[in-house]
């Protein structure tokens, strides 16, 4: 700010009252102040000179000049005379009242109004506003940029770019524990346990905690000798949190009789490279049906084809944690509850076929393959590789939905980004590209409700924001890549919508479950699912037409024996979110 003139007019002399008369008084000095009575002096005065002064005085003529405080434009002035202080205003404001009247003219001129207008150039909106509302159209040319980004969920209007939310969310319980005063559950094999942990819950008021010791052993919570339950086309749903998932070995769920001397056996945390069934201390929802039984014990079996030898008349229930060597884990339990199953909507299971990257093979020898069965995929591409080398191109990719019943989504907008993995960028940068990514879907008129995270790494951003969290505002669900042979497959409603289970890597190079003529076998993936209704959602990546030397490559013949086995068993095939879409 700069200082401003006072005086200098004919108004501003020292004068002084005799009888009825005004006589000027020259030389007269006097002080400057913020009010007409009290107040505080302004002592920060210059003369005309520009010199600092703390009073005023008039000169021979008694006329009165002088500099105010920066920014001053009104105070009082007292010369010690009758009457007091007397009122000063600033008597160059002329060319600033000239300069606002021409910054107004220029505002009027160029403001939107109600009734709209067209905003060109650069828009930036920050400081403490947060909501904005725009009726009809909106278009936005240049650079948009908003002052602070929100994250937060509860807070985010994405608009039109929000999923449809025609999705199941949850399941009743016929059975439900969840672990509240009096439950009955107890511990074995604990190092310690707190059976009525107050301080942790998210059902109810509480939850049981089991703590492993450091030697491998088992920290066991179980409940005996219940009434006798039927689990014919049920599934099981366990919601706990795990304090140090590097620090779990195994966990582990069973369901037998006598004390489980007769039992099956659930494995229920896949680890993979990249990802992991949860985060520390996060609370997590875990489905598992008979699709995905691991072993059996006692007197009970499980037939070649997969199928347990019995699915009644269970009184026991335990689930178990096991931690890495020398390495204590606990793990808390709020809820062990029995659910309908995948079965009581898709009797002989259900598959979705899906393709990460959007290679030119899938359009080129996976499609036709499937379009002799009617099978429909879910095609998960990057958006900035497409059209580039070996990669699918937009028009390619409306023809499968278009014309084949595809469901297109997300795998990432930057191919950059999808090689480095969303777990390398701030959370802002992940929302940018996972946003460009469903504005593009949208843009291009594809329907995808999905997204396959790059790598299969959904957990965090470099800024500790849950990258499943700021997906689930754009995508009704989020597919990882956790699979282990003999883990827990996907079911039907799935845990955790965006951190769905699928089996990748299906190749002739690997050995386990996802080696293509183990997979079509007698007892493999595809008898698992048919014969005890489960969701398998298999990945691909390249389809060759010779024989595949890396695990994100399967041969055109393995595929091709896929989809013919797949329809030898009568199991339906939908895309992802078609097969959300049928909830009952």
């Amino acid at each position: 700010m700069a200082r401003h003139l006072f005086g200098l007019s004919p108004a501003d002399v020292t004068v002084s009252q005799s009888g009825t008369s005004l006589v000027l008084e020259p030389g007269a000095t006097g002080t400057a102040w913020d009010a007409r009575t009290g107040g505080t002096q302004l002592t920060d005065l210059t003369d005309l000179l520009g010199n600092p002064t703390t009073t005023v005085t008039s000169d021979t003529y008694s006329v009165i000049g002088f500099y105010g405080p920066d920014g001053v434009t009104t105070l009082y002035m007292d010369f010690g005379f009758a009457g007091g202080r007397v009122l000063m205003q600033a008597t160059d404001l002329g060319s600033s009242i000239t300069s606002l009247s021409a910054d107004v003219a220029g505002l009027q001129a160029g403001k939107l109004d109600t009734t709209g207008g067209t905003l060109t150039g650069d828009l930036t909106l920050s400081g403490a506003t947060t909501d904005l509302t725009v009726g009809g159209t909106t278009t936005l040319s240049g650079v948009t940029t908003f002052g602070s980004r929100l994250i937060s969920p509860s807070t985010y209007n994405v608009g039109m770019l929000a999923p449809s939310r025609t999705t199941p969310s949850w399941r009743p319980a016929s059975i439900s524990h969840i672990f509240q005063s009096g439950h009955g559950w107890t511990a074995s094999g604990a190092a310690s346990s707190n059976l009525n942990n107050t301080a942790a819950f998210v059902r109810g008021t509480q939850c049981a905690s089991i703590t492993t010791d450091t030697a491998g052993g088992s920290a066991n919570l179980k409940k005996f000798a219940m009434s006798a339950m039927d689990l014919t086309d049920k599934m099981i749903r366990v919601i706990c949190r795990v304090d140090n998932m590097a620090n779990l070995s195994s966990l582990n769920f069973f369901v037998g009789t006598s004390s489980l001397a007769n039992n099956f056996k659930w494995r229920l945390n896949p680890i993979t490279a990249t990802s992991q069934i949860g985060s520390n201390n996060e609370w997590i929802t875990i489905t598992f049906g008979w699709a995905s039984l691991n072993a059996a014990s006692g007197s009970y079996s499980i037939s070649s084809a997969g199928v347990p030898s019995t699915k009644t008349g269970f009184t026991d229930l335990e689930i178990q944690a096991i931690g890495t060597a020398g390495n204590a884990v606990t793990l808390d339990v709020n809820a062990v509850e029995i659910v309908d199953g995948t079965t009581t909507t898709f009797p002989n299971g259900v598959i979705s076929i899906v393709f990460d990257d959007g290679a030119d093979s899938i359009y080129n020898y996976a499609r036709p393959a499937m379009d002799t069965y009617g099978y429909r995929g879910t095609n998960y591409v990057i958006v900035g590789n497409l059209g580039a080398g070996s990669y699918m191109t937009t028009v390619q990719n409306r023809s499968l939905q278009d014309h084949s019943g595809w469901e297109i989504g997300l795998h990432s907008y930057s191919g950059t980004v999808h090689n480095n993995r969303y777990t390398s960028y701030a959370a802002a940068d992940v929302d940018d590209d996972i946003r460009w990514g469903k504005e593009w879907l949208v843009g291009n008129g594809f329907r995808g409700e999905s997204i396959a995270w790059p790598g299969g790494e959904y957990q965090a951003t470099t800024d500790g924001v849950g990258i499943d969290k700021i997906a689930e505002r754009y995508f009704s669900t989020g597919r990882t890549i956790l699979f282990q042979s003999g883990y827990a497959t996907e079911t039907f409603s799935p845990g955790m919508p965006m951190r769905m289970r699928a089996v990748s890597s299906i190749s002739e190079t690997q050995t386990g479950a996802n080696k293509p003529a183990n997979m079509i076998a007698t007892g493999g993936l595809l008898d698992k699912c048919q014969l005890n209704g489960g969701w398998l959602i298999l990945v691909f990546h390249k389809i060759t037409t010779g024989t595949a030397t890396v695990s994100t490559e399967c041969s055109q013949s393995d595929f091709q024996s896929i989809m013919a086995a797949i329809s030898s068993r009568g199991i339906p095939v939908l895309p992802i979110s078609d097969v959300m879409r049928n909830f009952n």
